[in-house]
């Protein structure tokens, strides 16, 4: 297992500071920018880690639908969550998600969620996000210029995925910051309008816009 540089803070998180130091991943993800580098610095250690070995737990072995997040959510002062973590809490783009592909199905139940997790690998469905640390309790301006920063890395990230049915970003302000990049690129996005996240009311509107784009996409007939 390679071993971290030399801590510049005693909190940093360790792959972080190996995402920096190293050439760039096989997915094709760049070393973070200056601006990134100085983000993680303040995350306590292990933060980023522990999302990033769940999504790696579940990255399937050929990715067919790619979807696109904004970034992990920030617990602030109470217990992590995140998509990929088997724990259920509030999770509601899992369970947006779930329900889009699965929740036409007889005994579909979201709260199977290590389940589900991974049925989603299997079915070659990935989540990543346009931001690595959590910014999802920032000012919306500054949501703005964190995902605008990042969006030539990450359309490089999603070409070097190549999902081989397209992309779903799950939410607006990505959307609209990043799936012209994205088409520029030739990189299939199976929406041609921004999809609203999954929150409350919005989930029913999520599930059928985002089984309506699956459906045109053909995803239920190459299953």
């Amino acid at each position: 297992t390679p071993q971290p540089g030399p801590s510049i803070c005693p909190h940093r998180d360790p792959l972080a500071l190996r995402r920096h130091d190293a050439p760039p991943t096989t997915d094709g993800r760049p070393p973070p920018h200056e601006g990134a580098l100085l983000s993680t610095v303040l995350v306590p250690e292990r933060g980023l880690a522990w999302y990033e070995e769940l999504r790696a737990e579940y990255r399937p072995s050929s990715v067919r639908l790619l979807l696109i997040g904004e970034s992990p959510p920030d617990p602030g002062s109470g217990r992590r969550r995140f998509f990929y973590s088997p724990e259920l809490t509030h999770d509601n783009l899992y369970r947006g998600v779930v329900a889009a592909l699965y929740g036409h199905e007889p005994g579909f139940d979201a709260r199977s969620k290590k389940k589900l997790l991974d049925r989603l690998r299997e079915d070659g469905v990935w989540l990543i996000d346009a931001v690595d640390e959590p910014i999802d309790k920032r000012s919306m301006s500054a949501r703005r210029r964190a995902i605008g920063a990042g969006v030539h890395q990450l359309v490089e990230r999603v070409k070097a995925i190549a999902p081989t049915t397209g992309v779903l970003i799950c939410h607006g302000v990505v959307f609209d910051l990043v799936a012209p990049g994205l088409r520029a690129a030739g990189v299939r996005v199976l929406h041609d309008e921004a999809l609203p996240f999954p929150l409350g009311n919005w989930r029913q509107q999520f599930v059928a816009s985002a089984r309506g784009a699956l459906t045109r996409a053909g995803w239920w007939a190459s299953s």
